[in-house]
């Protein structure tokens, strides 16, 4: 077997992305000494397999958990615990040197794409600054690209010489995106990249992200709190609740059926087009979710469950199921 056939053979042997038993731990500490004082649980156990060229969305309320755990895929903060392999390489533990040359692999598009670019910087001066730190390519070459860049994302490439605030909020995010293509990533994170824009410029958001997975075979973990949005990118979902994955699955048959009492109260609480739509026998959300700091025993969900029985106060659910939908629930649904 020749190198291109063992790397072919390695590629459908290995997910791009494998993450196994994620933990991200805060210490808290109190008093005037700092004395410890808990730790603030963020990921607790996480685990899941990515495909190439396919979308794995993410859903929850805030504090489940799921830009942290963004954030620790892509090494921008180091995990308690757990693995990450992209590409059959582990990359916890690696020191910044030794991650460098995979950077250029995984990249983000963040919520607030105004907070991450330089108020002080031309727009093409910062889409062409990766590609120069990373030696991509020089002088001329580098401006044509940064052009390329900007008709990708339906921008012109007149708009090189403008700053950031000259923009609205929508062509800022494609400015966003066009700077996460620049150094032709196979992985990007995308972080609730539409929860802030007006719903007719987020679907022309996830359409612009659709299409550059078509032309340039990109694979997404898309973490939103939209469901609508998700389930219209997404080919696998999963869901978080303080920490922990509580269920996954193919779309089309979470959203259809959903098999955690918590997945379902989700989608309960997206609003109907009609009042008449929504059943009675819906379950809704009851109170807020619980502190990190002192997650309940057993099944965190417990404490607003409909359905709890003593032993999910007490026994901690696996995830269970079909191997294309899984489910953390001691008495799962349907």
């Amino acid at each position: 077997m020749d190198r291109h056939d063992e790397g072919e053979s390695k590629a459908k042997e290995h997910p791009l992305l494998e993450v196994g038993g994620l933990k991200k731990h805060y210490p808290v500490r109190a008093g005037l000494l700092g004395r410890p004082a808990g730790q603030v649980k963020a990921v607790d156990g996480v685990s899941f397999r990515l495909e190439q060229g396919r979308t794995l969305g993410i859903i929850g309320e805030s504090g489940s958990g799921k830009s942290t755990m963004g954030r620790l895929i892509l090494q921008l903060e180091q995990p308690t615990e757990g693995s990450v392999t992209f590409q059959g390489r582990e990359l916890t533990g690696l020191t910044q040197r030794q991650l460098r040359p995979m950077r250029t692999e995984m990249q983000i598009v963040f919520q607030d794409p105004y907070s991450s670019l330089n108020p002080r910087k031309r727009i093409g001066d910062q889409l062409g600054e990766p590609i120069r730190v990373h030696r991509l390519l020089e002088g001329a070459a580098v401006e044509t690209r940064v052009q390329e860049l900007l008709e990708t994302v339906g921008l012109s490439r007149h708009h090189r010489n403008r700053y950031p605030h000259e923009f609205s909020g929508g062509q800022r995010q494609r400015i966003g995106i066009a700077r996460a293509l620049a150094l032709n990533p196979k992985l990007i994170v995308c972080d609730e990249p539409v929860s802030a824009l007006d719903v007719s410029i987020q679907a022309q958001i996830l359409n612009l992200l659709k299409d550059l997975q078509g032309e340039l075979g990109l694979t997404y973990l898309f973490i939103a709190h939209g469901l609508g949005a998700v389930d219209y990118i997404s080919d696998e979902i999963g869901v978080m609740y303080l920490g922990k994955l509580v269920e996954i699955g193919d779309s089309a048959k979470l959203f259809g059926a959903p098999r955690h009492p918590y997945t379902a109260a989700l989608l309960a609480s997206n609003p109907p087009a009609s009042p008449h739509e929504r059943s009675a026998d819906e379950p809704v959300l009851q109170g807020d979710i619980p502190s990190p700091l002192h997650p309940p025993a057993g099944c965190r969900f417990h404490t607003r469950c409909p359905y709890a029985q003593p032993r999910c106060s007490t026994e901690e659910p696996a995830l269970t199921g079909e191997s294309d939908h899984l489910a953390a629930c001691h008495y799962p649904l349907h």
